[in-house]
């Protein structure tokens, strides 16, 4: 039983942002369009992935599936 925990971890944090994509995705093809995040409902995603106002959701999906997790990864680290 066991295992190595930083790679636990990181496969946990690369899932919830694979899955933060798709949910981000989902939402847009819902709405039937991009949109512009609301900051109130996106702000915590908008402040780690460094978007600005007036990003789209589909800018957020991107970001959330892309290298960015990796990223985030290694500075958590350090």
């Amino acid at each position: 039983m066991g295992g190595n925990p930083w790679q636990l971890l990181t496969a946990v944090a690369a899932e919830v942002f694979y899955l933060g994509g798709s949910i981000s995705a989902q939402r847009a093809q819902e709405a039937g369009r991009d949109f512009h995040l609301a900051e109130e409902d996106y702000r915590e995603w908008m402040r780690l992935l460094r978007l600005e106002e007036g990003a789209t959701v589909m800018e957020l999906a991107q970001r959330q599936v892309g290298g960015r997790k990796v990223t985030c990864v290694k500075t958590a680290v350090k």
